[in-house]
């Protein structure tokens, strides 16, 4: 029987956001044996759906034995909910993050029907104006390709290696402004993490949000102010489902011909393609639209994209069909030396998770700060 877990009063909750792919959560179970499989150490049981349509995923761990010699596993308990006719999924429990890279992240990793939903850094820009002094900011992480670099308030033991860098502040904020906005003397860094003191009357609450799709509660507060945050965050996930009302549509057509007795079949297009743009800070130079040219169409290990050039001037401008083999689509790529503006293209395979996939490549391997922008609701 499932259980709502944020009906529990007690514990810290935390979400992870996911884009999928199946058409309900029932359809995961025919993947879960083989899931078992190359993990070897979970078991997994979904149960549901509830009166209310809630999931619950139930993790065995192998590894760890309540009791030697019992037979009796520690459990992990995840509801799920689905939003927008089961395209994204809200995954979420009292657990820690180090129990959902244990057992949701495996999951999602292991199917190519799931993928993390993106929250980009301006999101986290806004929710932090909309708060204005109702927030305070008390750690922040900032990542590019080969480390990250974390910074808390005093009372956190630094910790430092080539790949990891983390220290205290007294002064978190402006080591925000200094760090990732304005100065940036360690270089381009897309901001990771972000966690945020609410205040709201009497009441708080310490919430942390991840661009991989991580919402969570830091330590106990009031549940409220992080539902008030979720709803925020939901709100920006309904925004970009109209997104799909900018992707083409066709529809296949049969006309037979009696004179010579066949069947004529076509496609006739009954949504038009818009055009969505990547705007970054600064306009491209030769290196930098030669790296994003690599990035989409052979950087299998470092993008997981792969495409066709469709079009050239070498050293000017490109035109790339690109694949995501994470599983999230096609899309037509197009950018040109001394333009500011990366042109996506949607076509018949695009989805949300293609375009969110391809805003996150740019953030996290280009040197330069971008903005996604969607089409006027007009033509």
């Amino acid at each position: 029987m499932s259980f709502d877990i944020y009906a529990t009063p007690r514990g810290a909750v935390r979400a992870m956001f996911l884009r999928s792919a199946y058409a309900t959560p029932d359809e995961i179970r025919l993947d879960l044996s083989n899931f078992e499989k190359s993990t070897k150490t979970l078991r997994v049981n979904l149960q549901g759906p509830s009166k209310t349509n809630l999931w619950t995923l139930i993790f065995t761990d192998l590894e760890r034995e309540i009791e030697a010699g019992t037979g009796k596993f520690e459990e992990y308990y995840f509801n799920i909910s689905t939003w927008f006719d089961g395209r994204l999924w809200e995954i979420y429990s009292i657990h820690g993050r180090e129990i959902f890279n244990k057992t949701v992240d495996r999951l999602v990793n292991f199917s190519s029907k799931l993928e993390h939903a993106f929250i980009p850094p301006k999101f986290m820009h806004e929710l932090m104006e909309n708060y204005g002094h109702s927030q305070e900011m008390t750690r922040f992480s900032a990542k590019r390709d080969y480390f990250t670099l974390t910074v808390t308030n005093p009372g956190f033991v630094p910790i430092s290696d080539f790949a990891d860098l983390r220290y205290a502040s007294a002064n978190v904020p402006k080591d925000y402004e200094i760090l990732v906005v304005k100065g940036r003397p360690v270089g381009p860094l897309m901001l990771n993490s972000v966690d945020l003191r609410i205040r709201s009357a009497d009441k708080e609450c310490k919430v942390r949000i991840t661009v991989d799709g991580f919402l969570s509660q830091v330590g106990r507060g009031d549940r409220e102010i992080y539902f008030d945050v979720r709803q925020n965050l939901l709100q920006f996930f309904e925004k970009q489902e109209k997104w799909a009302n900018y992707f083409p549509k066709i529809q296949l057509e049969e006309v037979k011909d009696v004179e010579k007795d066949v069947i004529i079949r076509s496609k006739k297009v009954i949504q038009p393609s818009r055009l969505f743009t990547i705007t970054l800070s600064a306009a491209l130079d030769v290196s930098q639209v030669i790296k994003l040219r690599g990035l989409f169409a052979s950087n299998l290990k470092t993008s997981q994209f792969v495409g066709t050039v469709e079009k050239e001037r070498p050293n000017e401008s490109f035109m790339i069909r690109t694949t995501d083999l994470r599983g999230g689509g096609d899309v037509i790529i197009t950018a040109e030396v001394g333009k500011s503006d990366v042109l996506i293209h949607p076509i018949v395979t695009t989805t949300i998770r293609t375009l969110e996939r391809v805003y996150q490549v740019i953030l996290e391997k280009f040197d330069v700060d971008a903005m996604f922008v969607g089409p006027s609701s007009t033509p």
